[in-house]
């Protein structure tokens, strides 16, 4: 009984440890992807810019984003019955954002 059992907790960690082992060797590989595939966009820009193409022109950020966002909204509500039930009220209200983002490699 205790034969059976011992393999197959055996098996189990034979495979826990192989599954660990494939698991860490993918996490290793994404820095490397990561890096190649950065040196080949930069050397596609370079080449760009070699060939004389503006590569600062809209449609051709290459992955890098400029946002500047400027919102200003004035609120005004007024209201005005009176003769006899007299209601007058009046708001005012000013918001202004600003967002400024670059987002990019």
């Amino acid at each position: 009984m205790f034969r059976i059992l011992r393999k197959k907790a055996q098996s189990t960690a034979e495979y826990a440890i192989l599954i660990g082992l494939v698991v860490a060797a993918i996490t290793a590989m994404q820095i490397f992807i990561k890096t190649g595939l950065q040196k080949q966009i930069k050397l596609a820009v370079d080449h760009l810019n070699a060939e004389g193409v503006d590569t600062t022109a809209p449609g051709t950020d290459f992955g890098i984003t400029n946002a500047n966002t400027n919102t200003n909204q004035n609120i005004a509500d007024t209201e005005a019955l009176q003769l006899g039930g007299g209601v007058n009220k009046t708001s005012t209200g000013n918001v202004t954002s600003t967002r400024n983002e670059t987002i990019g490699w």
